[in-house]
């Protein structure tokens, strides 16, 4: 390391150290001055929504030079009541700051009472004591393992229908993270917010408010609920549990997560299609798309048993659901694998013994807590004790799944001889977005062992453990063998496997990089190339719950929306590395405003009969765009010119939001070009027939990037320009279309007036609305 790296590396160490609990220095002294400042209209944003009352009491965990503190304490005295305001830091330079700032209501008012708290996992307050608590820039400081026991304090010290206040600005968080200082994974909202409702908050939501005209301030908001009669009868308390334990046992129909994942997977094997100008309804051998589902399990077999149906007669209902969406929301899978198939089994039973031969599995003695929802043991610390109608019950601090003591008969995995070279294929740029990093290492343990087994008598919808009966093969180790499943295994096939990429979702993530790879390195097989993960899907602001009746049908959205508005605003609003936000309003906007408009009524005004009579593909005059047109026309054709090769790049790596953002950028510049020069109002001739071609270019290509995002729709689009299906490929996705194509003279295709309709929002909704309460109502019947 050179001196001038160390040096660098110094100074990001000391900054990283001083934002968390800054120290009497010269650099805490600049740098609290500093944030103070920024983050004062995010503060005071947050106050505002605490709703103060003159006699409450009010709580404020890190409050840094007092700012917080200050607005509150004006908000108690303006109605001149007996509140007060508390204040927590973990930093003695802060609490000496703030102390002098308010040494007059410390010491003369008593209002205002400050304490040094350097664990907040253990608030020094008794239960039910504060009507609000807030925090502003804190949460990312809190260690992801001393989370769920933190929120549970701020839910303890917090009296029933009290509010939680918590706000940030994404964007200058971002800014500190190109300095190393912090880490996106450390200020990702939902970090925080997914232990809010197991805790038992209620009414969570994420708002944006505008702080300034190029400011917004992230507000979370959370409440613990009033008493309520189930909390004071013990009897109705106990069916409530029950209650919820069922509904997490029970299996859903396919929801918004799982579309995406199966939509991010289409894109990307349509993607490679493209690029090899093959024909994505038919089946290559070197290029596969497989999905499936996981059928095996203690949940499948109590679900299936709640369900008053045979395992098998459920997992079949089950998976013919995933088909059915599947195939209505085009996704060209090449292989659909169930688990519970012969061909799978044999697979699985082959691999255990591959491992079995090897030394890696040996049975042995387990004993731990078991949860039957999360399908995996947790250690004595991950687990809490509740009391409900006098009766102990124990729950995983995390999940808040239920859990048992189980000893039993296991075989075992030893994880812990794979450590380093999982590390080393972590570290090796396998995981991508390189955001979840720091998430997977921290999920990698040194001493692990992994119990692969489960006994029959508990467990007995699953596969056998080859030549002992008495115990089924683990329904991780059985789910992820699918992938070699589709490879033929266990004579894979070489142009399928390793796969190039993987696509998963966060919630799991251990499973894909921790187990998965220690079990192929175990059998000597080649690793993934890439693992791709994404982040989840909120509506409304609010993680998908059934008690808050935000569980979406992806049927129901496409009746408003249809199905290739539906794929789009996946692709163009999902960022894989944050946490999306599914709105209606939001959806109909984007859908009409890019899909409806941009592309679809630029094409449809481009090419109507008035302008271009004889409809066939326009000509190109050299003379006319090197003078006419050379002022608004010669960027046009130079970025779209461009365009390919900078989408090319955000699709390759999955990034499909990037690459539409580009896209749609081309479409608006000429939009904007359409409406300067006004082809209505030119006379037939080199000029108006030059600047059609420049707009039909524009469409053509924008229409061929976009066949992996909305392939109906850019079928649609590439038709009516009159394109057969051999020349749609990445190869003709250039101005003019390269040697191959003979654009100009040819005939238009049939004019359906608009590719798409526009979505007419109120009705649409209304309609969608009553019949997703509808089929709730009968299903609840």
């Amino acid at each position: 390391m050179t001196l001038k790296s160390r040096l660098l590396s110094a100074v990001v160490s000391d900054l990283r150290s001083q934002f968390r609990c800054p120290s009497k220095s010269m650099t805490a002294k600049l740098l609290t001055k500093y944030w103070s400042q920024e983050s004062y209209p995010v503060v005071k944003s947050v106050v505002e929504r605490l709703d103060v009352k003159p006699n409450d009491r009010v709580l404020e965990i890190g409050f840094g030079r007092g700012d917080g503190l200050k607005l509150v304490h004006e908000k108690l005295n303006e109605g001149r009541g007996n509140g007060c305001v508390f204040g927590l830091e973990a930093s003695q330079y802060m609490l000496n700051l703030a102390s002098k700032r308010f040494i007059v209501e410390i010491s003369d008012e008593k209002n205002i009472i400050l304490d040094l708290v350097p664990n907040v996992a253990h608030l020094p307050y008794p239960n039910d004591t504060f009507d609000g608590v807030f925090h502003v820039d804190v949460f990312y400081f809190w260690n992801k393992d001393g989370l769920p026991q933190i929120v549970k304090e701020l839910s303890r010290v917090l009296k029933p229908g009290g509010n939680l206040v918590c706000g940030l600005e994404l964007s200058r968080l971002k800014r500190f993270e190109k300095s190393r200082v912090l880490y996106s994974w450390e200020y990702d909202p939902m970090r925080y917010t997914e232990y809010l409702e197991p805790i038992g908050f209620t009414d969570i939501s994420i708002e944006y408010e505008k702080i300034s005209p190029s400011r917004e301030a992230m507000i979370i908001l959370a409440k613990k609920p009033p008493i309520s009669k189930e909390d004071l009868d013990p009897e109705m308390k106990m069916q409530k549990l029950e209650r919820d334990i069922k509904e997490r046992l029970a299996l859903e129909s396919p929801h918004l997560g799982h579309l995406y994942s199966a939509i991010l997977a289409d894109a990307a094997h349509r993607w490679e299609l493209l690029k090899l100008a093959r024909d994505p309804s038919e089946k290559y051998d070197d290029c596969r798309l497989v999905t499936g589902t996981d059928e095996h399990g203690v949940k499948i077999q109590q679900a299936a048993m709640n369900a008053g149906v045979s395992p098998q007669v459920f997992v079949d209902q089950n998976s013919e659901k995933f088909r059915k969406i599947f195939k209505k929301f085009n996704i060209a899978h090449t292989d659909f694998i169930r688990t519970t198939e012969d061909k799978h089994k044999n697979a699985v039973t082959t691999f255990w013994n591959t491992l079995k031969s090897k030394g890696l599995i040996e049975k042995d003695v387990y004993e731990g807590w078991y949860s039957i929802v999360d399908e995996c043991f947790y250690s004595e610390k991950e687990v809490e004790k509740v009391e409900i109608n006098g009766k102990e019950t124990y729950i995983a601090k995390e999940t808040k799944n239920p859990v048992e003591w189980i000893k039993e008969d296991n075989y075992m995995f030893d994880l812990s001889k794979f450590h380093q070279p999982i590390r080393d294929w972590l570290n090796s740029g396998a995981l991508r977005p390189n955001n979840f990093l720091p998430m997977a290492i921290t999920l990698l343990r040194s001493n692990e062992r992994l119990s692969v087994s489960r006994d029959s008598r508990r467990l007995k919808w699953g596969i056998s453990v080859p030549n002992d009966p008495s115990q089924k093969i683990y329904v991780w180790l059985d789910a992820l063998v699918n992938y070699l499943t589709a490879a033929g295994y266990p004579d894979l096939n070489s142009n399928i496997w390793p796969p190039d990429v993987q696509i998963i979702g966060k919630d799991i993530l251990k499973f894909h990089t921790i187990y998965w790879p220690a079990f192929l390195m175990a059998a000597d097989l080649p690793l993934p190339k890439k693992v791709f993960v994404h982040s989840h899907w909120l509506v409304n602001g609010r993680k998908m719950s059934k008690s808050w009746g935000n569980v979406l049908d992806p049927e129901d959205l496409s009746e408003v929306l249809t199905v290739e508005g539906l794929r789009y605003f996946f692709l163009r609003q999902g960022t894989p590395h944050d946490d999306g936000n599914f709105t209606m309003t939001k959806a109909v906007n984007m859908v009409n405003a890019d899909l409806v408009n941009n592309l679809g009524n630029l094409l449809r005004r481009c090419s109507v009969p008035k302008l271009n009579p004889k409809q066939r593909y326009p000509a190109f005059d050299v003379e006319v765009m090197e003078h006419e047109l050379k002022a608004t026309g010669e960027k046009l054709v130079i970025d779209l010119q461009a365009l390919p090769e900078k989408v090319s790049k955000c699709y390759d790596d999955l990034l499909f939001y990037r690459g539409l953002e580009h896209i749609f950028d081309q479409l608006r510049n000429t939009n904007a070009f359409f409406e300067v020069h006004k082809p209505w109002k030119m006379k037939a001739g080199p000029d108006l027939s030059t600047v059609l071609f420049l707009t039909y270019e524009t469409v053509r290509v924008c229409s061929l990037l976009l066949q992996p995002i909305v392939p109906e729709f850019a079928d649609r689009a590439l038709t009516r320009l009159g394109l057969s299906k051999e020349e749609r490929h990445l190869g003709t996705a250039t101005f003019g279309g390269g040697p191959s194509l003979k654009l100009y003279g040819r005939n238009l295709g049939e004019n359906p007036d608009n590719i798409m309709e526009r979505i007419h929002q109120e009705s649409d909704i209304k309609h969608a609305q009553e019949d997703y309460e509808s089929r709730n109502k009968r299903a609840e019947a």
